[in-house]
């Protein structure tokens, strides 16, 4: 694949492991999954579709007040997921249940939450889909643009005073970089505190 520059400067070359026909490029760091890992993570990825079209017409339905999809996000959910260790701790945005999911979560846990239930972790004081998991490393989800940021960077910087061998990861939109202080103090702590985090 090449692209035409609307500059002449030198750009940054696109990274790419597979070829226009699905190949892997013989000199890239492709690391190829196992079988059942494959299969576990396509089975993820429909789940997730499903779950979200179950819980959104739910909320069509007025059954629940609030919902959003990852459509279009579930392959991110589930290969970020695959990638991380369960003592990794995820400070997640709204549309990362496919983490949650990867963990261990059950369809039950999910349905609980969505509903406010006894069973819901939360006891029903969180707006549907603000999942949150103690079990599995996983922060309770914010509404607000974000806010998961400076809390990553939080939870990033106990683990390295704690000399664990984990790291934090989040996950953020557009929206969150427009977030200028919190994304410029996630930079920032980043960089002068030396922690390692993924984004």
């Amino acid at each position: 694949m090449r692209f035409i520059s609307e500059s002449s400067e030198e750009r940054i070359p696109c990274y790419r492991v597979l070829d226009d026909d699905g190949q892997p490029f013989p000199d890239s760091s492709f690391v190829k999954v196992s079988e059942g890992v494959a299969i576990k993570m396509y089975n993820d990825m429909v789940t997730l579709q499903t779950m979200d079209t179950i819980f959104y017409e739910a909320q069509r339905q007025g059954r629940i007040s609030f919902y959003l999809t990852t459509s279009g996000e579930e392959a991110i959910n589930i290969a970020s997921a695959a990638a991380i260790k369960n003592d990794d701790f995820v400070v997640p945005q709204y549309r990362e249940p496919g983490v949650l999911l990867w963990r261990g979560f059950s369809m039950q846990e999910f349905a609980n939450q969505c509903f406010g239930n006894k069973a819901d972790y939360g006891k029903g004081r969180q707006m549907p889909i603000h999942y949150g998991s103690n079990k599995h490393n996983y922060f309770t989800v914010s509404s607000t643009i974000a806010t998961q940021l400076p809390h990553a960077v939080g939870a990033a910087y106990a683990l390295k005073m704690d000399r664990k061998d984990a790291c934090a990861v989040t996950y953020f939109g557009d929206g969150g970089t427009s977030e200028e202080v919190s994304f410029l103090f996630l930079i920032h702590q980043l960089v002068i505190r030396e922690i390692s985090m993924l984004l």
